[in-house]
């Protein structure tokens, strides 16, 4: 997909939105690397001159994180992932997984061309799953044990900007 159709299609969206009134939240997110560490204002600028604070709209920046994959230096917490409450991520296939790392479906809760999406966001399997990241041991799963997103959460809303009630 090229750069600016997407963009088109996220703008369409947006106002598309901003006119029917709904409450969709739009969250952007920079992903910081060398080849654009020196973009991120005018990112932030372009967003913020579109997306709603009332809504709850975000951009979020964040360094490149490592999908899953860990690193030679390990030990990335036990820190509960709080995308796993407020994210549901279906992938092309129809699988309702555990999150955006979760590419190749590892943890499949169900699919929604065969079984309701709240049934499938409340299944046991996934309850299992939130209350082992409750417990803060979310290092005792395969793919959670090597992510470093938890950790990153912290550091990655730009929009609206941060307060002393929002850090």
């Amino acid at each position: 997909m090229k750069l600016d159709r997407v963009m088109e299609n996220i703008n369409r969206h947006i106002e598309n939105r901003n006119r029917l009134g709904s409450r969709s939240k739009v969250n952007v997110r920079f992903i910081e690397q060398d080849i654009n560490r020196d973009h991120f204002d005018d990112f932030l600028a372009y967003w913020s001159s579109r997306l709603s604070e009332e809504v709850g709209d975000e951009v979020q920046k964040q360094p490149c994180n490592n999908w899953g994959r860990g690193d030679d230096e390990g030990g990335f917490g036990t820190s509960p992932c709080v995308r796993l409450w407020d994210q549901c991520i279906i992938i092309s296939s129809g699988a309702v997984t555990l999150c955006c790392s979760d590419f190749n479906a590892r943890y499949a809760f169900g699919n929604v061309m065969e079984a309701p999406l709240l049934e499938i966001w409340n299944s046991p399997e996934r309850q299992r799953i939130l209350g082992i990241h409750q417990d803060r041991r979310r290092d005792e799963l395969n793919l959670c044990d090597a992510c470093d997103i938890p950790e990153l959460l912290p550091l990655m809303k730009e929009f609206p900007k941060k307060t002393k009630e929002t850090v």
